[in-house]
């Protein structure tokens, strides 16, 4: 045993300096991959990218949605879709709503909150005022009618009655809105709504609006996506439609079932899908306290078949409109 052990010392050397030899080999090669590493160019983003923007002050990170309604202004979505929302809650589904603007173009509201007569026009600031009224009077009318929480509205602020100006023939150009005279999110360091979700210095332009309109779309990935039609007649509705249209070819979440949806269902084809409204009268006290907020006697060309049913039609997103 004491010679087993005597050996086993006189080759102990000779094993760590094998040993030795083998970790700096290891350590040569990988220091040699790591050089390799550091010398491989860096990846560059593509020239059109729109780096994400900090969240404005109010703007929570937001999480998956099993139904998603984009509306072009305040107010829209439950016009066309308040029985489909209420059965999805009712259901057990989460309902997230995505208004494009909103509503910084609307004369009439604008007029109204700031007392002026008929045939007054509004100053830019007078815009930004009634704006803000009908983006608190979203939220709150999806809380009580709806039973909606914050989270769930969420709002991109981009120009109404600009937003056909936002086109990808011209990605990265500017537009001013006529109304606000504003070209950007928080420009001038001016914060013109609570919540938006894109942040300080966002412009109005299609790179910026396709970005967050892709970010919603991921991050929620809905399995049922309503959006208005692109061709409405109505010229912000309509963009509005196109450019989701344009975000869906680009990152519609897989399976996902996708409807357009109308504000006027006279001499348009069958619905492909009908939704009843089980209570009328419900829906009518939604929409009239937007009316008693700003001064209306009612919401302006409801159809009363829109107080009956809702209804939908599938859209082929994958072929531009």
């Amino acid at each position: 045993m004491v010679r087993v052990a005597a050996r086993w010392l006189l080759c102990l050397p000779l094993f760590l300096l094998l040993l030795g030899c083998s970790v700096e080999r290891q350590t040569q090669r990988i220091g040699r991959l790591y050089d390799a590493v550091r010398s491989q160019p860096q990846i560059q983003p593509p020239a059109d990218y729109v780096p994400a923007a900090t969240p404005a002050v109010g703007v929570d990170p937001i999480a998956k949605a099993d139904v998603l309604v984009f509306a072009a202004r305040p107010g829209d979505a439950l016009v066309s879709a308040y029985a489909t929302i209420g059965q999805a809650k009712q259901d057990g589904k989460r309902v997230v709503i995505v208004y494009v603007t909103n509503g910084d173009a609307q004369t009439d509201v604008a007029r109204a909150l700031a007392e002026l007569p008929a045939n007054a026009t509004p100053t830019p600031r007078q815009y930004l005022d009634g704006a803000s009224v009908l983006q608190e009077l979203a939220l709150q009318v999806a809380r009580s009618a709806l039973g909606m929480e914050p989270e769930d509205v969420i709002f991109l602020s981009y120009p109404d009655g600009a937003l056909h100006a936002l086109t990808a023939e011209a990605p990265d150009e500017v537009v001013r809105s006529p109304y606000t005279e504003k070209d950007g999110l928080f420009d001038a360091g001016i914060t013109p709504y609570r919540i938006a979700r894109s942040g300080q210095g966002v412009p109005y332009s299609f790179n910026a609006i396709l970005h967050d309109l892709n970010d919603v779309l991921v991050e929620l990935n809905p399995s049922e996506i309503y959006l208005p039609s692109p061709a409405s007649t109505d010229e912000t509705v309509a963009a509005a439609g196109r450019l989701i249209a344009r975000s869906l070819r680009e990152v519609a979440p897989r399976e996902a079932r996708v409807f357009i949806y109308l504000q006027a269902l006279e001499g348009q084809p069958s619905p492909d899908w009908r939704v009843p409204v089980t209570d009328p009268a419900a829906k009518q006290r939604a929409l009239d306290m937007y009316a008693a907020r700003i001064g209306r006697a009612g919401w302006p060309n409801l159809p009363a078949a829109l107080l009956e049913e809702e209804g939908f039609w599938e859209f082929d997103y994958t072929k531009p409109v």
